[in-house]
């Protein structure tokens, strides 16, 4: 991505002041609006923290929270009608507070393994709220945010150590490696992997030019993990 921007920002200006100035612009507001859970994630996107294949990913688990808190109204209602369990998600749509059997039972739906801590965000959220004088419980579109949260951070702390070996091998932060680097990072990881073939996939004409995000989704697919050095290198 950061590679991108300074190609885009090249052929726009041409001049290398502009370019530097407008990178840091970019780089300026990202820092300054981190706050909007959309920027966040671009700036980890922006600085290689996490791939840029799972942007896609996040935004679909954040909208299926929607989905799943209507078949938790659904279970809930079996005798209503669909026209009656669309006005009631509409109230927490239009920003009524969900009632915590909702937000439990909708986070125990998402995900039964993580389903805990996400419930301890969500407590801690509301902890915030009281502090604040803000005595209502958490909306539709709170909710949404703190899982959305939830899985950028998570994501983050996985991809941690090979983003640490990647920053050290890509000298010049363009977010670009060649094949020997790559090398490099695989075996400083000490995983049980067929190099020639990750690097056959990754790179099958030679071109010497692999992308942080298309290294680490690779990875994750040979590996079968998103851990990369976690419990499966142990």
């Amino acid at each position: 991505m950061e590679q991108y921007t300074y190609t885009y920002l090249n052929q726009v200006y041409g001049i290398k002041v502009l370019v530097h100035n407008h990178s840091n612009s970019i780089v300026e507001a990202i820092n300054k609006y981190s706050f909007d859970l959309d920027v966040f994630l671009f700036g980890k996107v922006y600085n290689s923290e996490i791939d840029e294949g799972f942007v896609g990913t996040v935004y679909a688990y954040r909208s299926s929270v929607c989905e799943v808190v209507k078949e938790v109204l659904r279970k809930k209602y079996k005798t209503k009608i669909e026209g009656d369990i669309l006005n009631y998600y509409n109230e927490y749509k239009n920003g009524k507070a969900l009632e915590e059997w909702v937000w439990k039972e909708t986070l125990q739906k998402l995900s039964t393994q993580e389903a805990q801590s996400l419930i301890e965000k969500v407590e801690e959220f509301l902890k915030g709220k009281l502090t604040k004088g803000d005595k209502q419980g958490i909306t539709l579109t709170e909710l949404q945010d703190v899982v959305f949260r939830y899985e950028i951070i998570k994501r983050k702390d996985k991809a941690e150590k090979f983003v640490e070996l990647f920053k050290k091998v890509d000298t010049d932060r363009n977010g670009v490696i060649n094949q020997e680097e790559l090398r490099t990072i695989i075996s400083q990881m000490k995983v049980k992997a067929n190099i020639d073939k990750i690097l056959k996939t990754l790179d099958p004409n030679n071109m010497q030019q692999l992308t942080f995000s298309d290294c680490f989704k690779t990875l994750c697919s040979v590996l079968d993990t998103l851990t990369l050095l976690g419990e499966s290198t142990r």
